[in-house]
């Protein structure tokens, strides 16, 4: 196995104010557009939804933790971290790294797509799968939820902003 990229490792949380221009945000942190542009490719998902489902769910806090113990950059639960593990093959991934972090939100949109039939490119419903989980979207538990249905239009109008930020950015990127 090859060795792990150290740039992920032990990445402190970036200021406030990087996180609002996802160019400032990639131009201080380039590996961070290689693993966005690996999921891409993986997956077929658009760097600047990833970038806002992290901003919504951690604020790219390696390892924040929530009070239903989901942890790390993605905020993923324990049960789930092991399901993609187990589908992925890949035991040595953390929650604490960006690359793998990203990797799992490709990795879960994607099932969202073959479970609920849910389009990459569709950021709302695909962060309300991400947050209900598949079954949850499936029967609908969002609608339960209104305070949620408000967040997941934040977080298609922050992946609409990444993505203007990043077509106009001056470091050339080619998103």
């Amino acid at each position: 196995m090859a060795p792990r990229d150290p740039r992920y490792q032990n990445e402190p949380q970036p200021a406030v104010s990087s996180m609002e221009n996802a160019c400032v945000l990639l131009s201080q942190r380039p590996h961070w557009a290689e693993a966005l542009d690996a999921t891409r490719i993986r997956w077929h998902i658009e760097p600047w939804q990833v970038l806002a489902f992290m901003h919504q769910e951690s604020r790219f806090n390696p390892t924040a933790m929530s009070t239903s113990q989901a942890y790390g950059y993605a905020q993923v639960k324990q049960p789930t971290w092991e399901w993609y593990q187990m589908k992925r093959g890949r035991q040595n991934v953390s929650r604490e790294r960006f690359d793998d972090a990203v990797d799992f939100i490709g990795w879960y949109a994607n099932q969202n797509v073959i479970r609920n039939g849910v389009d990459l490119n569709d950021v709302r419903n695909q962060y309300l799968a991400y947050h209900e989980g598949l079954g949850g979207f499936e029967n609908r538990s969002f609608l339960a939820k209104p305070w949620l249905m408000t967040i997941s239009d934040k977080v298609a109008d922050r992946a609409a902003l990444y993505q203007a930020q990043l077509r106009d950015c001056p470091v050339g990127w080619s998103y």
